[in-house]
């Protein structure tokens, strides 16, 4: 019985040379087929794109998103045009957009509180009180 298990196994996965896989290497090559299949089904339903787009007219804006509509375009000017470039070569920029976040943080009732990292480049990070 046991000899005519291994031939078919060897018959199945071709194994004619060197001794029968033991069973804890099918059950890691198990494992990691299931891991690897696991992976494929999850990337594939993360990037699922739905199978029609949507069509016709959006519904109107509110009068609350019209606002902040309108809030959301100043601040995107404000951080691109007037700021422009925040990034280690342009610190003052980085540090302009420091002071206008802390600004509108405090504006929201929120008590922002800078503490310094010590790192040269970034001397400061921030935390919410």
């Amino acid at each position: 019985m046991i000899s005519s298990r291994r031939h078919f196994i060897n018959a199945m996965f071709k194994l004619t040379t060197g001794p029968a896989p033991t069973w804890r290497i099918r059950t890691l090559f198990a494992v990691l087929f299931l891991l690897v299949a696991f992976i494929v089904i999850e990337c594939v339903r993360f990037t699922w794109m739905p199978l029609r787009s949507y069509a016709g007219a959006l519904p109107p804006l509110t009068a609350e998103e019209s606002n902040l509509r309108d809030r959301l375009a100043a601040d995107v000017k404000d951080l691109s045009v007037t700021l422009g470039e925040r990034s280690l070569r342009h610190p003052q920029s980085l540090a302009a957009a420091a002071d206008d976040l802390t600004d509108r943080l405090e504006a929201m009732g929120y008590t922002v509180k800078r503490i310094r990292s010590g790192n040269p480049i970034l001397p400061f990070a921030f935390a919410l009180c």
